[in-house]
């Protein structure tokens, strides 16, 4: 692929700062959200894991608030 210099003072705009940096930052923080969010779904499912190992998802299911009763009208 060529590139000449041509080509970009023809389409040169100007853009602010504010907004480069607003750009980038926005991206970073998106990569970092979903890699966040990766993180916590595997940590998580470790965590189910080594309660159901020990009994501590069974004693968790015990504590379950009883289900609401329908009351006749």
């Amino acid at each position: 692929m060529l590139f000449f210099l041509d080509n970009l003072l023809i389409s040169q705009e100007s853009v602010s700062l504010q907004c480069v940096f607003h750009s980038i930052r926005f991206k970073v923080n998106k990569g970092w959200s979903k890699a966040l969010l990766l993180f916590l779904c595997l940590y998580a499912s470790f965590l189910f894991k080594l309660g159901a190992e020990k009994g501590i998802a069974k004693r968790i299911m015990l504590y379950k608030s009883p289900p609401k009763q329908q009351t006749s009208v």
